[in-house]
């Protein structure tokens, strides 16, 4: 448990408690049986809970089977690569062709497999060793950034998708991607928005269901753009970008609880790329876009 006052971010004095309270511990439904504190620095903007994960979880089955329902690639497979194929569109398959690709948390490696015959080289960072071998097949490998980094090898184009909300230190784990990156390497980066629109609209509801014990840190446009800043990346865009649908909101304003996509057949697809496209125009989205170049 954290007992200093000081930022683990910007290290500034000056942190409030926002939430105070049984969070989401493993999949819907699964609370803590203590209650947890988030703070949120005054300087910086970052939130960050009071107790972190340690590292060796994301190491182990444990983290899989507890937060993911299931330790086998083919489920996570399943539940991975229609989002992967989206944010492919998204980052552009033009910005991957004949680079060497990183995807720094790479998870069974739904991303980097959507590169095959685009990317000139495809390496996946990923610490769930269990996993390595079938990644192999189709990827490099490596359990962590500096790995890569002491190998010599530069990426011209890194990929995160929700995984430094995950770390202990966020700044570091910026600096070892900067380090591995190529000269004017980029870095496409995604992260939970805890502007979100639901933290409107069902905040009672949403806030045990956000806050989480596998996320360590929230982040804002503000406090992203200050960590990017802070570690140095250059031509620095924050955007918005909106994951879930409209059924979905609906559910939560209905039930006050979670229903995933496509539940509600009366939005095509049209109506919820508006939807989308709102929510991410007003800055009240799922998550986070970050593009940066070292």
């Amino acid at each position: 448990m954290r007992k200093n006052k000081a930022c683990s971010v910007c290290g500034i004095d000056g942190l409030k408690t926002i939430f105070k309270g049984k969070i989401r511990d493993g999949s819907y439904g699964n609370l803590t049986s203590s209650d947890y504190k988030v703070f949120q620095c005054c300087n910086c903007k970052v939130r960050f809970l009071d107790k972190f994960s340690n590292k060796e979880m994301y190491e182990s089955d444990d983290y899989r089977e507890q937060y993911c329902d299931s330790i086998e690639l083919e489920d996570f497979w399943t539940a991975h690569d229609e989002l992967c194929r989206n944010k492919l569109h998204r980052v552009g398959i033009h910005n991957c062709r004949n680079k060497i690709v990183a995807d720094y948390g790479a998870g069974g490696g739904s991303f980097l497999d959507t590169l095959q015959g685009f990317a000139r080289e495809t390496i996946a960072i990923e610490p769930t060793k269990n996993w390595h071998e079938e990644i192999s097949k189709k990827h490099q490998v490596f359990s962590y950034s500096r790995e890569l980094i002491e190998t010599g090898i530069k990426v011209d184009i890194g990929i995160s998708f929700d995984v430094i909300e995950h770390v202990s230190d966020p700044e570091s784990y910026l600096k070892e991607i900067k380090g591995s990156l190529a000269e004017k390497g980029k870095l496409f980066l995604i992260t939970p928005n805890f502007h979100e629109i639901l933290f409107d609209l069902v905040k009672e509801k949403f806030e045990p269901f956000n806050y989480r014990t596998a996320h360590s840190y929230y982040f804002c446009e503000d406090s992203m753009r200050f960590l990017f800043e802070r570690v140095g990346f250059k031509k620095l865009e924050v955007g918005f970008y909106h994951e879930m649908d409209i059924s979905n909101l609906i559910h939560w304003l209905k039930d006050g609880k979670p229903t995933g996509k496509n539940k509600n057949k009366m939005f095509d697809d049209g109506a919820n790329r508006y939807f989308c496209s709102y929510l991410e125009k007003i800055g009240k989205s799922s998550h986070l876009w970050v593009e940066a170049q070292k």
